[in-house]
């Protein structure tokens, strides 16, 4: 099992009561918030039912977290520098940021 990175990109308005909790239960409540989960089926379904609101993606070695002192189960991020390339309100392979995305480390990288 591996560890995931998961970023919200959209908050919690209008957010039906169920997808709610998976973001409470992710631990990203807020817009930019992310966090490291583990790569299990439980985590998956939560990712899975949040889908429309999250990207997240493997956390590659590059990241170097574990250098990080104070290490919070969440952290905030501020947006991206130059923007958002692609819509923030499609999929990945529809041509947007959300759900699994491989190109998010880049993007956060730009967030840090």
């Amino acid at each position: 099992m591996g560890l995931l990175l998961v970023v919200n990109l959209h908050g919690q308005i209008n957010v039906r009561r169920e997808v709610r909790s998976a973001l409470r239960e992710l631990r990203v409540e807020r817009r930019f918030s992310a966090t490291v989960v583990r790569d299990d089926p439980s985590s998956l379904g939560l990712l899975d039912l949040s889908r429309d609101f999250v990207a997240w993606a493997p956390l590659d070695k590059e990241m170097r977290l574990s250098a990080v002192k104070g290490l919070r189960p969440f952290f905030n991020l501020s947006p991206p520098r130059g923007g958002f390339k692609v819509s923030t309100r499609r999929k990945f392979g529809e041509g947007g940021v959300l759900g699994m995305n491989p190109k998010l480390p880049e993007l956060v990288r730009r967030m840090i």
